[in-house]
């Protein structure tokens, strides 16, 4: 009994919570049969980014550069600004518009040069 207790009553403070920061529109709800859904709006739409590693394996996959270059050429690439990105806690990470951008210019390279 001690736990159901408990339970609603961390439960209540959620809701409570909840309740507030819908009232400041951070959040919108849903209530659904069962289930209660919760959508967060961001201020800003956030540019999606790549991890180092997804796009050297996507380059290799797709043989997109045949050999695949290093990971300290890649690097360079970030640094030198032809492709956008930032070493972070999480390692290296690449926007993947810039790195789309990229093969498309490497490709028009190709066919024009």
């Amino acid at each position: 009994m001690g736990n159901t207790v408990a339970s609603a009553i961390r439960n209540s403070k959620f809701e409570i919570q909840n309740f507030f920061l819908c009232i400041l529109r951070v959040c919108r709800v849903y209530a659904l049969p069962g289930a209660l859904i919760m959508k967060y709006k961001l201020d800003f739409s956030p540019r999606s980014m790549l991890r180092l590693s997804m796009v050297e394996q996507i380059i290799r996959d797709n043989r997109l550069l045949v050999p695949a270059p290093s990971r300290p050429k890649l690097i360079a690439l970030i640094e030198e600004g032809r492709m956008q990105g930032k070493r972070t806690e999480y390692g290296w990470l690449v926007f993947e518009d810039s790195f789309l951008a990229w093969i498309k210019e490497l490709q028009n390279d190709t066919i024009t040069g």
